[in-house]
């Protein structure tokens, strides 16, 4: 599997991006779920609640005490 080299800030940067387009709000550069899932590999027909569920679990696997700006390698999921 392919691997992504992320900072945990990013990571928490999409998380709330996406739970925004969940409510409506667009981003001004374009659509967030669409940028997420081409980074990390993931079928463009999930849904923003997917597609952060996803970015929470990875969160959720950084070990405690992580600083922001460390960066954690994800592998990518392909969920074509």
């Amino acid at each position: 599997m392919d691997t992504i080299t992320v900072q945990v800030f990013q990571l928490i940067q999409w998380k709330h991006a996406l739970a925004l387009e969940e409510k409506g709000l667009r981003h001004s550069r374009g659509n967030v779920r669409k940028f997420v899932c081409e980074r990390l590999a993931l079928s463009s027909k999930l849904s923003a609640g997917e597609v952060r569920n996803i970015v929470v679990y990875l969160l959720d696997q950084i070990p405690e005490g992580t600083g922001l700006t460390a960066m954690v390698e994800v592998q990518k999921v392909y969920t074509n």
